[in-house]
């Protein structure tokens, strides 16, 4: 027990650190990922991964109203659950071959991606969460980029990020 709490300790650490200066980054960027905040539908299909891109990037596509579509919220959950659980199986896969996790095709970026073009009316707590995954996985993934956080403690921190990512989609895939 006392392991699992220190490595929580580290891993709020090392999100403490870091989140301030990722949302100091943010302020300025448009939630769609590009800067006319326009959907961009261009016929290239580039391959998502962690390297220039955090999955939860894109939030335009979400709607807060009081009438959410709990049966699209629910089915949307459990792509964006799974897909996160996925991604944490193959970073944990990666960590035995030495691969950065920033080598990952993130099916949960996939998952965003195909979403993005829509519009989804969700509740207010599921868009807190939404952003609140948001922040906590893109500040991860950008002191793994930065080399804040070291190289044999990247794979188990961006692993923790999503499985806890896929548990937080999960309650609201009921």
């Amino acid at each position: 027990m006392k392991s699992i709490l220190t490595k929580n300790k580290i891993t709020s650490g090392i999100l403490g650190a870091v989140l301030p200066f990722f949302l100091a980054g943010c302020a300025s960027t448009s939630g769609s990922g590009n800067s006319n905040g326009n959907v961009n539908n261009s016929s290239a299909r580039v391959i998502p991964t962690l390297q220039n891109d955090c999955p939860l990037q894109k939030i335009s596509w979400l709607v807060v109203d009081a009438k959410a579509d709990n049966e699209k919220v629910a089915s949307v959950s459990r792509k964006l659950s799974e897909a996160a659980l996925k991604d944490a199986d193959k970073i944990k896969q990666m960590a035995t071959t030495g691969n950065s996790p920033l080598e990952l095709s993130s099916a949960l970026q996939s998952v965003v991606d195909a979403n993005a073009g829509t519009r989804l009316v969700v509740s207010q707590e599921f868009y807190q969460e939404y952003v609140s995954n948001r922040s906590s996985l893109c500040a991860v993934l950008e002191a793994v980029r930065r080399g804040s956080i070291k190289k044999e403690e990247s794979t188990k921190s961006t692993e923790t990020a999503f499985r806890k990512i896929s548990g937080s989609f999960e309650k609201f895939s009921q």
